[in-house]
């Protein structure tokens, strides 16, 4: 009698899975397993709101390691790992590229899919500094940009932006700001995942959210 029990339940169990399974395969429907959260400032004043009341990326004026003029509007409709850097730093910042590298490797055929490097030290991260410093990475420049510009605009994005330093600052000469911290966003602008850029077990969990984002 148990033994009938137990096949009847496992009969049960196999008709829910496919009344839940074949209208999604029929429709052709991809549905994340989860939905990622959408980060915003913790105070309401810092929001930079789009029509659908979220927050995103302000806009923003940079210079690539080409020499050429970067606008949020070459990143609209594309996933974006977004980073913050210095190009004579010893310590976090080749670890982390190291593994925005890896993720690079790993979607760099993959045209919705952008990384965006920021200097924190643009007085001395020259165009062809940041040049030199994206070929260790071998990254093309079409796909993983090294960007630099006014000091006070990339300590604005980083801090209020991107949400990716908790540091206070105005971006003046004697501010100094650095971070291990790596933003996914998405197509529309919005942060939706932070990660410890130097934790290769966290950014793998940003490649996981990646997939959730390119499948929805």
């Amino acid at each position: 009698m148990s033994r009938l029990w137990i096949n009847i339940g496992i009969g049960i169990a196999a008709l829910a899975l496919l009344i839940i399974v074949i209208p999604q395969l029929s429709s052709g429907e991809k549905k994340p397993l989860r939905e990622l959260p959408y980060y915003r400032p913790v105070q309401q004043s810092a929001i930079n709101n789009d029509a659908g009341g979220r927050h995103t990326i302000r806009a923003f004026s940079f210079t690539d390691q080409t020499g050429k003029t970067v606008t949020n509007a070459d990143f609209k409709g594309k996933i974006t790992l977004v980073n913050f850097f210095f190009a004579t730093c010893e310590g976090v910042c080749p670890v982390m590229n190291r593994q925005m590298e890896r993720v690079y490797n790993t979607y760099k055929n993959n045209s919705n899919v952008l990384f965006l490097s920021h200097t924190v030290n643009p007085e001395n991260d020259s165009v062809p500094v940041l040049a030199a410093y994206g070929a260790r990475f071998k990254a093309d420049p079409v796909k993983w940009k090294f960007v630099t510009g006014n000091k006070a605009e990339i300590y604005q994005m980083a801090r209020t932006s991107y949400l990716l330093s908790d540091s206070d600052g105005n971006g003046s000469q004697e501010d100094f700001m650095h971070s291990d911290q790596i933003g996914l966003i998405d197509g529309e602008g919005h942060i939706r995942g932070r990660y410890t850029g130097t934790d290769a077990a966290d950014v793998d969990r940003l490649m996981i959210d990646l997939e959730l984002l390119l499948n929805k």
